[in-house]
């Protein structure tokens, strides 16, 4: 008897608390190819493709490339959309259709390449953006990296060292945005 209420409270307490879960919706979907010079990036070298939704500390969605063999030399970025048990208010912890979410290619290296923003795409959405890189765009980011990579007390210079250190940074935040303008108006 004592089992089969156990049993019973069991079944029941699983059931409360999924009726108070998030409800998955279908993801918003963006996919494309890289291409680094024009060469296509293919699956097995090494690279990963990351979004940083606006208000989120942490990458929302990453693709190594090579994940899903299916997808051949095409990344492929999930983004999940929940509701809560009320089936209308959104999750928070996802991010909301429409949110601001920058695109970034990432080598195994560690380097951050800026790749491009894009929308959040809505529930069942699938958005087609390619992105196309050069060898200046990931030296760039190379060079920031390694410019910002420590704190003051940490080896990095500080004080008026440190305000030339943000101006190179700014100066090739600038040079990407140029070279992204440039790739664009010749494409």
């Amino acid at each position: 008897m004592f089992v089969r209420s156990a049993i019973v409270l069991t079944v029941i307490l699983l059931a409360v608390e999924s009726s108070s879960a998030a409800i998955p919706r279908p993801d918003g979907i963006v996919y494309g190819k890289i291409t680094m010079d024009g060469e296509t990036i293919g699956q097995t070298e090494g690279y990963a493709v990351l979004a940083r939704v606006d208000g989120f500390e942490a990458p929302t969605v990453v693709y190594r490339m090579g994940d899903l063999p299916a997808a051949g030399d095409a990344y492929l970025l999930h983004f999940p959309h929940r509701v809560q048990a009320d089936g209308k208010t959104p999750d928070p912890g996802v991010p909301l259709a429409g949110a601001g979410a920058e695109i970034y290619v990432v080598k195994n290296s560690g380097t951050q390449v800026y790749a491009g923003r894009v929308q959040v795409p809505a529930s069942g959405q699938v958005v087609l953006m390619d992105i196309q890189l050069s060898q200046e765009d990931v030296a760039a980011a190379q060079s920031l990296n390694t410019t910002s990579a420590g704190g003051c007390g940490t080896g990095a210079l500080c004080g008026t060292m440190g305000m030339i250190t943000q101006v190179w940074i700014a100066a090739g935040l600038m040079f990407m945005k140029l070279s992204a303008n440039r790739r664009r108006r010749a494409g």
